[in-house]
């Protein structure tokens, strides 16, 4: 009888630890990301070449090929989250070339640059010597397609131009940005 009730209490056990693994959240999906664009000489004081930038692929329009963070040597981290009647963008990645974004709020209202939500930009990569280029008193323009794009908690696909980033007194520019994230902070549990 005594085997019996030690094997009956070690399978409550079992059944137990069972359930309590069961009711453990999931862990998050692992932050994805793309951004596109063409680092330009728009002043005569650039002295850095006109060149394109990507990571991963993504246009206005088509299908993207997002990077996951820690895919190789990639670095995704995303932040979209409600915010004044839009959404909050907050973004870094990296995988040799460097890019950080900060929207303080954007909306579907946002559908040209004309039209376009206040924005920063910091870029860096192997073509502008590993220095930053960051986006100063001259805010980037950023907007979402309403054909092709779109931006809900958790996720977005915008467009971008930067009529001046500079380093250090070079003054350049970004255009035909492009830019998407997924499975970021900020998505609520119906929405993922």
């Amino acid at each position: 009888m005594r085997g019996f009730a030690l094997r009956l209490g070690s399978g409550l056990l079992g059944s137990l630890s069972l359930v309590l693994v069961g009711c453990e959240d999931p862990p998050p999906p692992t932050p994805a990301g793309a951004f596109a664009m063409t680092f330009s000489k728009s002043g005569p004081d650039c002295n850095l070449n006109t060149h394109n930038a990507a990571v991963g692929k993504v246009g206005q329009e088509g299908d993207p090929d997002l990077i996951s963070d820690g895919a190789g040597s990639a670095s995704i981290e995303c932040e979209v989250s409600s915010a004044s009647g839009g959404f909050k963008i907050v973004t870094s990645m990296s995988d040799g070339a460097s890019l950080q974004v900060t929207v303080p709020s954007i909306s579907a209202d946002n559908v040209d640059e004309a039209s376009g939500a206040d924005g920063s930009v910091s870029y860096a990569s192997s073509e502008t010597g590993g220095d930053f280029f960051a986006s100063g008193a001259t805010p980037c323009k950023f907007w979402v397609n309403p054909d092709s794009q779109y931006i809900k908690a958790g996720t977005a696909w915008v467009s971008f131009v930067c009529d001046s980033v500079s380093n250090e007194g070079v003054v350049c520019g970004i255009n035909n940005g492009f830019l998407n994230v997924k499975n970021c902070a900020g998505a609520t549990e119906e929405e993922e």
